[in-house]
């Protein structure tokens, strides 16, 4: 692995770990995966975006449920598909059909995985309604993005 590729690992990591805080905004160049940018929260992910790349954003979301008598955490990895409204029509296949699944590949488990073109396609709403309908039969009260939380009862 090469040293930028190390940096995106150890970036990824972080989010992967479900500190909830961290995102992570990568650029599939050639074959390899490079970080372009990363922050907290889906807001600061949302704003990393480039309108003329196809990019992927890894956030780590924190799943609370403290409506129980015992609290419980635990973290998903949302993934979103960036195609910038400048991005030629003919390159738009070659971000599905070949280089997500190798982005999946290096980021490993997602829970949920969701396309975006402009800011205004996503909000914590959205992908917590996603997530939400991802889980199995145990559901969080709420969830944090690191910048804001969105409870679901």
């Amino acid at each position: 692995m090469s040293a930028k590729g190390t940096e995106l690992f150890g970036e990824l990591s972080i989010v992967v770990r479900g500190s909830g805080e961290v995102a992570v905004a990568s650029k599939y160049v050639g074959y390899q995966v490079k970080l372009a940018k990363y922050g907290t929260g889906l807001k600061a992910l949302m704003k990393a975006f480039d309108n003329s790349e196809m990019q992927w954003g890894m956030l780590g979301v924190l799943c609370v449920d403290d409506s129980s008598s015992v609290k419980s955490i635990h973290s998903k990895l949302v993934q979103i598909d960036w195609c910038g409204t400048g991005v030629r029509e003919g390159d738009k296949g070659k971000m599905i059909n070949k280089q997500r699944p190798l982005v999946q590949a290096f980021a490993g488990s997602i829970a949920c995985n969701l396309p975006a073109r402009a800011p205004e396609d996503l909000n914590a709403r959205k992908v917590a309604y996603k997530l939400f309908h991802a889980q199995g039969a145990h559901k969080p009260s709420h969830y944090d993005f690191g910048d804001e939380k969105v409870q679901t009862n």
